[in-house]
């Protein structure tokens, strides 16, 4: 079991590290995050639009 969280903890340290893109610095935690936030948004417009 040990292994496996060590596993899991370097799979999100590499999904924190900060990367820089045209001036811009993310992370592909932030990322997932935002992709979660436009997923749920999305679904609340289509709900309220198809009634």
């Amino acid at each position: 079991m040990d292994d496996l969280m060590r596993f899991f903890e370097e799979v999100l340290k590499f999904f924190k590290m900060p990367m820089t893109v045209y001036g811009f610095t993310f992370s592909f935690w932030d990322i997932a995050l935002w992709g979660c936030v436009a997923y749920i948004a999305i679904r609340i417009i289509r709900g309220l639009l198809d009634g």
